[in-house]
């Protein structure tokens, strides 16, 4: 059996376990919804929690908060909250020498070619922030605070990535939007993404109340309409996530790997500088970093990248080469930068404490990050 969980399981869990609606009918207590500020610089405080939103029931006590400061933004982890618990079965290493395939039973590699194909036809272009009152550093704030929001309220991991792509896709076809309109944009992408994977998303009100009014319904409704219309309608975008299961259950990692493989990607979500790289190719780099790392070899692509894999993705080691290099000093990055939910979620017990693992220093990452990034190959 595989130890990367399938999204229906993924789905079933974040929805039975893990969503504060289904957390409220199940436990009989009224949970509160915490309100965070919207990006620091972009203009709104954190305000304390409503008094209609606390429950005032003294004989039932809700469960432990944690708070924690995030620059400027007094953050709470949301109490009906719980990340998802990864099956911790550990699968033998193949024989990565094998030809043999799980795609030849299957129409696995018809849907992967499928997927490829879409990541051609609607790609995110190189620089798409240039011309626009967006920056780099703008969209890095909007990111950690979805990071953030998403993980409160527990919604399904490719909820995440699709509503980064989606608001990403956005700036490409329209080039007004602005510091006060930005988070509007994050948030709507959310909602809508949420609404396209999760089986029971947050409520309107919900995403009203943790943006801490910084927009009303009407604008939030408006903006969701202007989304889904530049985009033509279309959501079923590829994204890293969905290659990067593909290319775990082909490998059979290791637990370790697989966290530290998906710590990569998202990490990697953070950064303008690989925004525009394929989603298939942020898989590919993540999977073979990650078992490198996790095995001390200074060799990922002639160790890990095998003609196997070559011959399933249809890449060869030097199409990632560049972009392993870049997500090596991301991770190397990591360490030491602030207010970065990423790598808070990852240190959880419950992710293995992954982002905290003293591999992340070992000498693979040391090489790569002692070694500039040549941004004109992406």
């Amino acid at each position: 059996m595989s130890i990367v969980p399938s999204r229906h399981e993924l789905r079933k869990e974040n929805q039975e376990n893990i969503h504060p609606h289904l957390a409220l009918k199940e436990d009989g207590v009224k949970q509160n919804i915490v309100r965070r500020g919207a990006l620091g610089e972009l203009g709104n405080q954190l305000k304390d929690l409503h008094p209609e939103k606390v429950n005032n029931d003294k004989a039932t006590k809700p469960k432990e908060k944690v708070a924690v400061q995030l620059g400027g933004i007094k953050k709470v982890d949301n109490i009906a909250c719980k990340e998802n618990l990864e099956r911790k079965t550990v699968r033998e290493k193949p024989n990565k020498e094998s030809d043999e395939s799980p795609d030849s039973n299957d129409y696995t590699h018809d849907i992967m070619k499928y997927m490829q194909q879409l990541e051609l036809d609607f790609p995110i272009k190189k620089r798409f922030l240039t011309g626009t009152k967006v920056t780099a550093s703008m969209r890095a704030k909007l990111v950690n605070w979805l990071v953030d929001v998403h993980k409160s309220f527990g919604m399904d991991h490719d909820t995440l990535f699709l509503a980064i792509s989606v608001a990403d896709r956005y700036l490409q076809v329209n080039r007004t939007v602005d510091r006060t309109q930005y988070q509007l944009v994050g948030t709507a992408a959310l909602m809508l993404a949420g609404k396209f994977i999760d089986v029971y998303p947050p409520s309107l009100e919900d995403y009203l109340y943790v943006c801490n009014d910084a927009f009303n319904k009407k604008q939030l409704l408006q903006m969701e309409v202007s989304l889904i219309k530049s985009l033509d309608f279309r959501l079923g975008f590829s994204i890293p996530i969905f290659f990067l299961r593909r290319y775990c259950k082909l490998a059979e990692v290791t637990l370790e790997e697989y966290q530290l493989s998906k710590y990569i990607l998202e990490l990697a979500l953070l950064e303008y500088s690989v925004a525009h790289v394929r989603p298939s190719i942020q898989a590919a780099a993540a999977v073979c970093l990650a078992q490198a790392i996790f095995n001390d070899s200074m060799t990922p692509g002639l160790t890990y990248w095998t003609p196997v894999f070559e011959r399933v993705t249809s890449y060869t080691y030097a199409d990632f080469k560049h972009v392993l290099h870049e997500f090596a000093c991301i991770v190397n990055r990591a360490k030491t930068a602030k207010d970065n939910v990423v790598r808070e979620k990852y240190a959880s017990s419950k992710l293995m404490k992954i982002s905290t693992n003293l591999r992340l220093q070992g000498k693979l990452i040391k090489k790569y990050a002692a070694i500039p990034v040549k941004h004109e190959m992406f």
